[in-house]
Formats: structure tokens, sequence, C-alpha cells
């Protein structure tokens, strides 16, 4: 598994109990991390975008 999961079910494989679940402290901390992941791929579209436009 890479060092920072990409999919829920990495995260839940690496952070889950042994019945597969996690708590909500978790989840809301692995929601927040996929929020700021797709906001800096975002960032970083854009970014390029206004360069191809330059």
């Amino acid at each position: 598994m890479s060092k920072y999961p990409h999919s829920t079910k990495e995260f839940i494989e690496a952070w889950g109990n042994d019945n597969g679940e996690i708590n909500e402290t978790t989840r809301r901390l692995f929601e927040f991390y996929i929020m700021c992941e797709n906001e800096a791929y975002q960032q970083g579209y854009n970014d390029a975008l206004q360069e191809r436009r330059l």
C-alpha cells in the first residue's frame, strides 16, 4: 500500500478495526484528507491551464 491511502478501501484496511469499521473521528479525518487532496489536484490543474494560456 502507498504511504497515503487513495481509496476508502485502502484507508479502512490501514485504519479500520478487525471488523473493517472506522470510528466517526477517523472517518471525518479521512473525508478532510480527501477534500484537501482533491483541492490541491484542482489547483494544480488550474495552474497548468493558466500556464498553457500564457
